[in-house]
């Protein structure tokens, strides 16, 4: 796994986050991850599927917690590869995030 990750500190003390992860599987056709009910939105990057994600996992309650104030896009580069991008909620509007996923080569 590789992993790129921006942080910048915001007016009211807390932080904005921004980090793109990239998995290499070799059996990327078996992957899959739990999350929470309603956490999953489909959409699209340049026309190829992709899914939305909000909240993630909280380690303490081992269980997928929708009160986390995250989003984050998964997508396929490849049939072996995962892309994540994922941010504050805070930190920018889902749309702009989109944008950024898309810009990856």
């Amino acid at each position: 796994m590789a992993s790129v990750s921006w942080r910048k500190n915001n007016p009211d003390g807390g932080m904005h986050s921004l980090w793109l992860h990239i998995t290499y599987l070799p059996e990327a056709a078996n992957y899959s991850e739990v999350v929470g009910e309603g956490a999953v939105e489909e959409i699209t990057l340049n026309g190829e599927p992709a899914a939305l994600l909000r909240g993630g996992w909280n380690s303490d309650t081992q269980s997928y917690d929708m009160g986390i104030h995250a989003q984050t896009i998964k997508w396929f580069y490849d049939e072996h590869t995962v892309y994540a991008l994922k941010s504050s909620d805070d930190a920018m509007e889902v749309e702009d995030l989109i944008g950024i996923a898309e810009s990856i080569p």
